[in-house]
């Protein structure tokens, strides 16, 4: 609802989803729909943002490394992993030796341990070679 300024004049009146400003000539006050306001192109400083360099300033840099101890829990994680680098026995490994045993036989039989693996790798990549001892 508008109501008369001081000279008889109307207030605009401040109207949903609208921001209250001077025409370009400046001579009189719209409501500016805020889609067309945001719409338009337009920049802004840090300084313009109201505690936005304090915010900015608590920030870690874009690039910046850790070290490990600066990781809660990350030491104990990392100690329950195993190396890069390690071996396993067929003992370690559920049912390889009876998967072996088996291939082997199937094979007739004349296939060493080493041999069945290199094999069945070999298979297992697509090389299909012949059998080997």
């Amino acid at each position: 609802m508008s109501r008369l300024g001081p000279l008889g004049w109307q207030w605009p009146r401040n109207e949903g989803n609208t921001l209250l400003g001077w025409s370009p000539s400046g001579r009189e006050l719209r409501n500016y729909p805020i889609a067309d306001i945001l719409a338009t192109p337009h920049t802004h400083t840090i300084t313009n943002v109201t505690g936005l360099q304090a915010a900015l300033d608590g920030k870690a840099a874009t690039s910046h490394t850790h070290l490990v101890s600066d990781v809660s829990g990350l030491q104990a994680a990392l100690d329950g992993k195993a190396a890069v680098s390690h071996s396993h026995s067929i003992a370690d490994v559920t049912g390889l030796q009876t998967a072996l045993d088996r291939f082997i036989a199937e094979q007739g039989g004349n296939l060493t341990r080493a041999g069945a693996i290199r094999l069945i790798v070999a298979r297992y990549l697509g090389l299909k070679p012949d059998r080997e001892q």
